[in-house]
């Protein structure tokens, strides 16, 4: 977008906080003019904001200088949500997380050897992925379907899910595909609008085929579930980055990135992170982490991935971020997902070592 200049005090109302430690902000000490840069998008929502915002994005922008963030602040519009209804993930605490991943990343080893054995049975193919781990940059942002809006139901876990699950299917298949996450909503058992998590989703995913969107709109509700229509997109195959309760390094990252593709990832949400609009987030909250998102792609030249939000294109950079390595624990949980094609049954051998391994789903739907 193009931008609109702005020329302020830094210490009134700061939009990018960059190099701020070459700027002088003390009592007694004459503020230097900045020139400002801000979409014309955001620069007319502040315009209309109401006081209280106005004052919100003020203190944000303030903090901004003080804390030397390297992003922008703007009146977004999930400063029109609380956080709760924005968020909603609901973590394990981290010995039962180191359990699950343990468990899971055996059972996603045999997983995908059935799987290979499987697609060469029925000649297929999975497209190779395009990015390397030792490339400086790497998007996988062109093959996502557009950025969704989980409106004020804390359903960011489904959203991170299929996600993810999205995004790999296009890179795997050659298939841009749009999937409900208002079936997962209401018929995974894995979350509702007070929270879930993404592990009993693709757990679900290996017994249950989800819905497409045109067949079960979202509708920002727990819902109801019913047993039709019959879902068309499955999982073959899923596991943890790490089996550590803590955010992977970088490297695992960027391995499960090119190996697996987009990845499920949770994250730290504050009113800074709610309100930011462009440049790279770098804000170092250690509190409760709260929300999930996608990863899908990194730069690092920007030292800072790439990830796809569920707050519809009025957050962000048409509903993106770029967050720097370890920004507020971005990371942690970090899981993939392996798509199984449309066009075939689910894999029997699959749904044996499913029930081997004792591992819980939800009855077909």
């Amino acid at each position: 977008l193009l931008g609109v200049a702005a020329f302020v005090a830094v210490g009134a109302i700061p939009i990018f906080a960059g190099n701020a430690q070459d700027r002088t902000v003390a009592k007694g000490v004459q503020l230097k003019q900045v020139q400002l840069t801000e979409s014309p998008f955001y620069a007319s929502r502040l315009t209309r904001a109401s006081p209280q915002i106005k004052a919100q994005v003020s203190q944000l922008r303030q903090a901004a200088v003080a804390e030397r963030w390297t992003f922008n602040i703007g009146y977004t519009t999930a400063l029109d949500r609380p956080i709760e209804q924005l968020t909603g993930l609901k973590l394990p605490e981290p010995a039962e997380l180191e359990a699950k991943a343990t468990a899971q990343n055996r059972f996603a080893v045999d997983a995908i050897e059935l799987d290979n054995r499987y697609l060469s049975a029925k000649n297929i193919r999975l497209a190779l992925l395009p990015c390397t781990a030792g490339s400086a940059t790497c998007s996988y942002q062109a093959k996502m379907p557009p950025v969704r809006n989980q409106g004020g139901c804390g359903s960011c876990w489904a959203f991170t899910a299929l996600g993810a699950y999205e995004g790999t299917y296009n890179l795997r298949f050659n298939a841009l595909i749009d999937s409900s996450e208002q079936h997962v909503v209401s018929c995974a058992g894995s979350g509702s609008c007070a929270g879930g998590w993404w592990d009993p989703v693709f757990n679900w995913m290996l017994g249950n085929k989800v819905r497409s969107e045109a067949q079960t709109p979202y509708t920002a509700s727990n819902g109801v579930c019913t047993p039709a229509p019959t879902g068309l997109y499955k999982a073959a195959a899923w596991g943890f980055v790490t089996v550590k309760a803590e955010v992977p390094s970088v490297a695992q990252l960027k391995g499960a990135l090119v190996t697996h593709g987009p990845l499920a990832v949770a994250v730290r949400v504050t009113p800074a992170f709610q309100a930011y609009t462009s440049g790279v987030f770098n804000q170092n909250d250690t509190g409760w982490i709260n929300h999930g998102v996608v990863i899908v792609g990194w730069d690092d030249s920007k030292g800072a991935w790439r990830i796809r939000n569920s707050w519809g294109t009025g957050w962000g950079e048409s509903g993106y971020m770029w967050i720097k390595y370890g920004a507020n624990s971005i990371g942690y949980a970090a899981a993939w997902v392996r798509p199984a094609p449309q066009q075939l049954v689910i894999n029997p051998a699959l749904l044996e070592l499913v029930r081997r391994r004792q591992i819980l789903i939800a009855p077909t739907r």
